[in-house]
């Protein structure tokens, strides 16, 4: 057997096709209690469309428990749910509540540095998460307000994992 005749077999499988096991993985998946899925296998599920009826509530649970996952360098929780228009489109209770969690999904926090929510992915300097703001108008505004109490000018740029803006050290003022 030459090299050339191993690289034609490299993706034979017993059990069929990547793509197939890795839809059987969901299947197994979903058919675990609800309780004793993660957060990410929950999105993944959604993600995938698998039992949407089911784990979209979920998913949307979760979100408004806010809790904080990490559902990898491209997908946001935002991203998955809003492809789902189909579903949402033929469940208007789940629609209306994900639109209610979307308009909300940046709170007021600590007081007057504007709107913002923190990313989950990106950390400053010493390893904290990073504010995220809703546009960048308000991130810009967070900078003038800190500008104006230090010494630091603050530029603002778009997060490269989630939609939203943050704010980074420039040169000193």
């Amino acid at each position: 057997m030459t090299e050339d005749d191993f690289d034609d077999d490299w993706d034979f499988s017993p059990f069929g096709s990547a793509a197939e096991a890795r839809k059987r993985a969901l299947l197994v998946t979903a058919g675990k209690p609800a309780h004793s899925l993660s957060p990410i296998e929950i999105f993944e599920l959604v993600k995938n469309s698998v039992h949407l009826e089911k784990f979209v509530p979920l998913a949307l649970d979760l979100i408004e428990a806010g809790r904080d996952f990490d559902l990898g360098p491209v997908e946001d929780e935002w991203r998955i749910l809003e492809r789902q228009h189909e579903y949402f489109r033929q469940h208007h209770n789940q629609r209306v509540r994900f639109e209610r969690l979307s308009r909300n999904r940046y709170s007021l926090r600590a007081g007057d540095v504007g709107v913002y929510r923190k990313c989950g992915r990106c950390t400053d300097g010493v390893g904290e998460l990073k504010n995220l703001y809703s546009t960048k108008e308000a991130a810009l505004s967070a900078a003038a307000k800190r500008s104006a109490a230090t010494s630091l000018r603050l530029e603002a740029y778009k997060c490269p994992h989630q939609d939203g803006w943050h704010l980074t050290k420039a040169d000193r003022v």
